[in-house]
């Protein structure tokens, strides 16, 4: 009965320890434009690269938004089977360590545009915050700043020549888009799909 309870106790600390662990932690800086493999074993700020950070600030007269492209998600949690829990993550603009806006739920492949509209009009450095959700999310991740975006088509446009091709799914009220990809329907028609 004693070591029953003494492992009961031992649980809770090293589960007190690991929720206790700092919110944000420094990680290495994102490159724009370039393809990027992330594992994420604890919520982050991921910041911009010195040149990054730069190219961003001169933008923010044109454009408060960036595109993230999220590929190849997959669960890395140890122990566990990779297709249970499924890999997600949370991800929000961020400025000087600070989430700046709206966490969106990742659960696959995609496309997000941050909006850093809320950022301080004195912000150093800007980056993303990432945080894993129940599993320990792996992708590649790609920014792109938004004064050259991720070009969008309307699928109905031409859906021949737009299937594939990345269209705006939806935007929520604070300006954040959501990306899909063409894909046909019934006959000749295309619709943007997750």
């Amino acid at each position: 009965m004693k070591i029953n309870n003494i492992l009961k106790k031992s649980l809770f600390l090293i589960a007190l320890l690991l929720l206790s662990a700092p919110v944000f932690a420094q990680v290495s800086p994102i490159d724009f434009d370039t393809q990027q493999d992330v594992v994420i074993t604890m919520k982050g700020f991921y910041q911009f690269s010195a040149e990054a950070n730069q190219i961003f600030k001169d933008s923010l007269a044109q454009s408060t938004q960036i595109g993230l492209i999220n590929t190849n998600l997959m669960n890395k949690t140890p122990f566990i089977p990779p297709s249970f829990p499924p890999a997600m993550f949370t991800i929000a603009p961020a400025a000087d360590g600070k989430e700046i806006g709206p966490r969106q739920f990742i659960w696959k492949d995609t496309v997000i545009i941050l909006n850093y509209q809320l950022a301080p009009k004195n912000a150093q450095v800007y980056g993303i915050s990432i945080g894993p959700f129940i599993s320990t999310p792996a992708f590649t991740m790609e920014v792109q700043p938004f004064a050259s975006p991720v070009k969008t088509v309307v699928c109905s446009d031409s859906c021949a020549d737009n299937i594939n091709k990345w269209c705006v799914l939806k935007t929520d009220a604070n300006g954040n888009k959501t990306l899909g990809k063409c894909n046909q329907t019934v006959g000749n028609a295309c619709a943007c799909k997750p």
